[in-house]
């Protein structure tokens, strides 16, 4: 088996230096591609989706289970969902 090596984050000095070599200057609208760094959270930005769209498709694995039936139990009952 090969040796694990460690994933890098998107700050990293690596990717930082990689970036700047493709002379990618700066990351695309937080809106668009939600990462968790500084005062942006990807958590903010998808449970915001969410509340907003009138028929959102939710995928989840086991361990995010709990953290969805309380994100649905706190919807507003007049806001429409399908669950099933």
């Amino acid at each position: 088996m090969p040796p694990l090596t460690p994933q890098l984050g998107l700050f990293d000095p690596q990717v930082v230096r990689s970036a700047k070599l493709q002379r990618i200057t700066e990351w695309p609208e937080q809106l668009r591609f939600p990462i968790n760094f500084d005062k942006n959270k990807v958590e903010d930005t998808v449970l915001n989706d969410i509340r907003l769209s009138t028929s959102p498709l939710i995928i989840t694995g086991f361990t995010s289970l709990d953290y969805l039936i309380d994100f649905v139990a706190e919807l507003d009952a007049e806001q429409p969902y399908f669950l099933a």
